[in-house]
């Protein structure tokens, strides 16, 4: 016999969601983004309920409501191509009920989500960048479902403000959980980088497959060539050439990789460079960057590692 959890996490996922292809590195950032939303949120209530304790059960039911619907939602970020509902409310069917006193329905049944709270959840599943978003939002709802029909539906009913605020922690503390674990998955896949940014007129270009292996980047003007030795995932040594325009330049130094964890990594170059031409010598020296963005096309397949 499936424990419960099992079992309701059963209910509210759908086998067919289940079978879709999971997340990949082109969705990360939107991974990112709902991860950092996620536990904003959590903290936010976390943080009201000594608040809240201090109220009546009217009074705190209230201001929680106040509370969920504004100042909780404030410095949220977009989550990159989401266009679905703003927020999903767990609404148990049996609230709607004109005389839920009287009913002989189940707790299953009276703890289950209304109809419209259902077609809230499916579409924010459906608008979600990929599959593993939805199972996060439907691991955070599978918590409200679950403590409803563990403590029975009219106990829950009257649970006070503050109580319910510490069900959302836990509810976001599983949403969280998928989200870390989906990411966590990603990182020895995603590890292609595509290299651009500038300094002053030198462009920089590139396709990294690996940043734990030997890699390469170009600049432009005088055909610059930026080679990377790893000694960490995050920063090893850079050797610099560069040649045209009868001018040529040497050097190296040291990078590190900057927000290796964040969706805005780059990589930070502190070197110096001799340059040569017919008018002389010049040494330059400084620290530069080079942004990195996941690479989303097929360049770093096996073939070409």
């Amino acid at each position: 016999m499936l424990a419960l959890s099992q079992a309701f996490a059963f209910m509210i996922i759908p086998p067919a969601a289940a079978a879709q292809a999971e997340c990949d590195c082109k969705d990360i950032k939107a991974l990112q983004a709902e991860l950092r939303n996620a536990t904003r949120l959590q903290q936010a209530f976390r943080n009201k309920i000594p608040e809240l304790r201090k109220m009546g059960k009217a009074e705190s039911t209230i201001a929680l409501k106040q509370f969920a619907e504004g100042e909780a939602r404030r410095g949220l970020e977009p989550v990159p191509g989401y266009n679905g509902p703003s927020e999903v409310d767990y609404h148990p069917w049996g609230r709607d009920l004109y005389d839920p006193t009287g009913t002989k329905h189940s707790a299953q049944k009276l703890c289950s989500m209304s109809s419209s709270a259902a077609a809230t959840l499916d579409a924010a599943v459906a608008a979600s960048a990929c599959p593993g978003i939805g199972r996060a939002l439907r691991a955070h709802e599978a918590v409200h479902l679950i403590f409803c029909v563990t403590i029975g539906f009219f106990p829950y009913e009257e649970m006070h403000a503050a109580d319910r605020a510490q069900e959302e922690v836990e509810a976001y503390a599983a949403q969280i959980k998928v989200l870390r674990e989906i990411l966590d998955s990603l990182k020895p896949k995603c590890k292609s980088y595509r290299a651009s940014g500038r300094t002053a007129d030198l462009v920089y270009s590139g396709v990294i497959c690996d940043l734990e292996q030997p890699f390469t980047v170009s600049g432009s003007i005088i055909n610059y060539k930026f080679n990377f030795t790893p000694s960490s995932p995050t920063s090893g040594t850079v050797n610099i050439s560069a040649a045209g325009m009868m001018v040529t330049g040497a050097g190296g130094g040291t990078y590190n990789i900057e927000g290796a964890d964040t969706d805005k990594p780059r990589i930070a170059i502190t070197a110096s460079v001799v340059g040569h031409s017919p008018v002389g010598s010049r040494t330059g020296s400084g620290t530069v960057y080079i942004d990195l963005t996941p690479l989303e096309t097929n360049e770093c397949d096996q073939n070409n590692r």
